[in-house]
């Protein structure tokens, strides 16, 4: 089994600051760490590695060359290698060129390793942007399932599925995909679930935790879990220190054809500042003072009275 986790690098939470002349995120002269959700993506493929030892793991991050640092904590964690995408013709792309150059990216992966992945792990969101849309738009160019917003995620083959219940789940997976924004059972790649692999997902949504089965190729974002990522080896980091990371330039990247049309209709490449749909104009961070009040009174009803209107007046209720 092979799994390609996306990972990238970020400001520490909460100290992230924007170039007022680029809209884009500063990166120098601060802390970068890889960015929290992605660790949650991280660990899951590591557990799934836990259950199917022959599980191959590979990190790629799209960035700067100091991004290289967050691939080398993947593989301090556990994971095989790392891949570097990163050329000044990728810089200030949006969620979509983002998701066009890493879907791109996957796909000179497989041809370098000779695989072909099996799942994409990503973050659900980053902390420096917040959109959680990379991850579904990922998935349309690559032309593959998805689920978004997942707490845990266990490889299952054909034969164990035909013993649950869950073989049910995978047959209302057309439906799900649709609210999802995926392409549904009938759009799948003809290979989908035809190598027996399916992926049993827990999903995290407005109405409890819901259960999906996956065939592989698919992805999946994670969200936090209940569970605790692990700490990396010094082994490993020691390992990872001393390896070279190969690069991915925007001429291999975007010589690469997509299977399908992409969002737009098109396969057309969109990186880059020139290409993006959407830019950051301006970010304006409020400063919130904190205030209390203590609303004394003996008679419980007249205290009840006066939380009440304090909370009609502010346009709480």
């Amino acid at each position: 089994m092979n799994i390609i986790v996306c990972v990238k690098q970020t400001p520490e939470a909460g100290r992230g600051e924007m170039n007022p002349g680029t809209g884009t995120v500063c990166r120098t002269g601060q802390k970068q760490v890889i960015n929290p959700f992605d660790l949650y993506a991280m660990e899951a493929a590591l557990r799934v590695q836990e259950k199917e030892p022959d599980t191959r793991i590979i990190a790629v991050s799209m960035g700067p060359a100091s991004a290289a640092s967050v691939l080398r904590d993947c593989i301090g964690l556990g994971a095989e290698t790392g891949y570097l995408v990163s050329d000044p013709a990728f810089e200030g792309s949006d969620v979509r060129g983002t998701a066009q150059v890493l879907a791109r990216a996957v796909r000179v992966i497989e041809k370098r390793e000779g695989i072909r992945a099996d799942a994409v792990f990503c973050g659900a969101k980053t902390v420096d942007g917040g959109t959680s849309m990379l991850g579904p738009e990922l998935a349309q160019f690559l032309g593959v399932p998805q689920v978004t917003y997942a707490l845990h995620c266990s490889p299952q083959k054909t034969q164990e599925l035909q013993k649950t219940q869950e073989m049910q789940e995978a047959q209302k997976l057309q439906e799900s995909q649709k609210l999802q924004g995926g392409a549904g059972l009938q759009n799948m790649p003809e290979e989908a679930g035809a190598r027996g692999i399916f992926f049993r997902v827990e999903k995290e949504d407005d109405r409890g935790n819901r259960i999906y089965c996956l065939p592989a190729p698919c992805l999946v974002t994670f969200t936090k879990a209940s569970f605790q990522v692990r700490y990396p080896l010094i082994a490993r980091i020691l390992e990872a220190e001393s390896m070279e990371l190969p690069v991915l330039t925007a001429e291999e990247i975007l010589a690469e054809e997509l299977p399908g049309a992409g969002l737009c209709g098109d396969n057309s490449a969109a990186a880059g500042p020139g290409a993006a749909a959407m830019q950051v104009q301006a970010v304006q961070l409020r400063k919130l003072e904190k205030q209390s009040q203590i609303i004394e009174d003996p008679d419980p009803v007249k205290a009840v009275a006066a939380l009440a209107q304090r909370l009609f007046s502010e346009g709480i209720l």
